[in-house]
């Protein structure tokens, strides 16, 4: 991965080995990325994102150093960034500091566990291509509560006057039920560096 590529703003993917349920994110939303915080500074690399923790007080949305998961030989990063061409008139820079600026508002906000339960099944019907019969909104999503992905897409949110959710749909419902996976292929996010996967924007 390029250090000297990343940008604030920039969403980063992680893939984590050795870990079931990060196994079980990625088979179940058929991707090749379980994990997604965003970057909100450089030099040092700060990274935003809610984690998930066996003891709950840790469960929360942090900040931490993006080398610390570098470092780490379990991980494997992806950077992508948002299409500059989603903020006509050059707004691009400007939304980037207002998501960074709510990034930091919502630090210590407490990880959404009930929206993980009622996101399964939403999932297993994605898999399974039973969306008519499973749930397609997420019924159990707790406003004050984020889970990691939940937290990326709430912070572009209506960010773009083109499209309300960056990585869905156009419902703030959607939010709860977009994956890392969601968002890393979404046609409005390009890769920049690290892995690639099939599937992401090269341009």
């Amino acid at each position: 991965m390029d250090l000297t590529k990343l940008r604030v703003g920039d969403i980063v993917f992680f893939r984590t080995r050795r870990s079931l349920i990060s196994f079980l994110i990625r088979t179940l939303t058929k991707g090749y990325v379980n994990h997604v915080g965003i970057l909100t500074n450089v030099e040092p690399y700060e990274i935003i994102h809610a984690v998930a923790h066996i003891k709950p007080s840790k469960s929360k949305v942090i900040k931490e150093c993006l080398l610390k998961y570098k470092r780490n030989k379990n991980v494997t990063l992806t950077i992508g960034r948002v299409f500059e061409s989603c903020f006509p008139n050059g707004k691009y820079d400007e939304v980037v500091k207002e998501v960074v600026e709510k990034a930091h508002k919502h630090l210590g906000l407490k990880y959404d566990w009930s929206g993980i339960i009622g996101f399964i099944p939403i999932i297993i019907g994605r898999a399974l291509w039973l969306n008519r019969i499973f749930p397609s909104k997420n019924f159990l999503q707790r406003r004050k509560r984020l889970f990691c992905s939940e937290l990326i897409a709430t912070l572009w949110f209506k960010t773009s006057n083109l499209m309300g959710n960056l990585f869905a749909g156009k419902r703030f419902s959607d939010l709860a039920s977009t994956s890392p996976w969601d968002i890393a292929k979404s046609r409005n996010v390009r890769f920049i560096t690290g892995q690639w996967y099939p599937g992401m924007n090269k341009e």
